[in-house]
């Protein structure tokens, strides 16, 4: 068994995600929203690299451990940030940084693997948002575990994210920028683009 639909929300820190798969939630019917949890190494990882693999470790078990649920539900899925993106982008970019070795992506790898082979989501979201807005949203929401984040990391993983997008191919996807909208526009944007790309499928881009 399977979702009817499966929506998953991917983007960097601070472009909208857990707002709007609420919100999209709300909105659709018999649906499940997964918020993203804070990692239980997130804030460590963040003082010190050599909690990269633990940090996106605990992330993938996160989003595993979601599979039961998602398997069972037969109306809508709203993921905020999946494994794919987990994977693809920040796995992918620890590795590249020698952050941690080989041998720990090749395991994060094999976990992502096992879990392409059961979901196949039929949506993605991507928020796209300028990394100088990224950067200003977080300090004013004021976590002080993200103080270390600088406007460096946040323009890399705002390319990552980009590039990650143009090779997705598992489903239709949509591009959104929030810089200037708030989450009511964001969600008129997303069902008159959700609209458009089942009507077309040649408009997903």
């Amino acid at each position: 068994m399977c979702p009817l639909e499966h929506i998953i929300i991917a983007g960097g820190i601070c472009t909208g995600k857990t707002t709007l798969s609420t919100s999209l939630a709300s909105v659709s019917a018999n649906a499940i929203a997964f918020p993203e949890k804070k990692g239980t190494f997130l804030a460590q990882f963040y003082r010190d690299s050599s909690f990269a693999f633990m940090n996106q470790l605990d992330y993938t078990i996160q989003m595993m451990e979601r599979a039961p649920a998602i398997l069972r539900h037969t109306g809508t899925i709203v993921e905020d940030r999946a494994i794919f993106d987990t994977h693809e982008v920040f796995s992918t970019m620890m590795v590249n940084d020698g952050l941690m070795a080989r041998w720990q992506f090749d395991t994060l790898t094999r976990l992502y693997d096992s879990w392409r082979q059961l979901v196949r989501p039929t949506l993605l979201i991507l928020l796209d948002c300028s990394p100088e807005v990224s950067f200003r949203r977080m300090r004013a929401r004021g976590d002080q575990e993200e103080d270390p984040v600088t406007i460096a990391y946040l323009s890399r993983l705002h390319a990552l994210y980009l590039s990650w997008y143009a090779r997705f191919d598992l489903c239709q996807k949509i591009l959104i920028e929030t810089d200037t909208l708030e989450i009511p526009e964001v969600l008129k944007q997303v069902v008159r683009q959700t609209l458009a790309v089942q009507t077309n499928p040649s408009n997903s881009s």
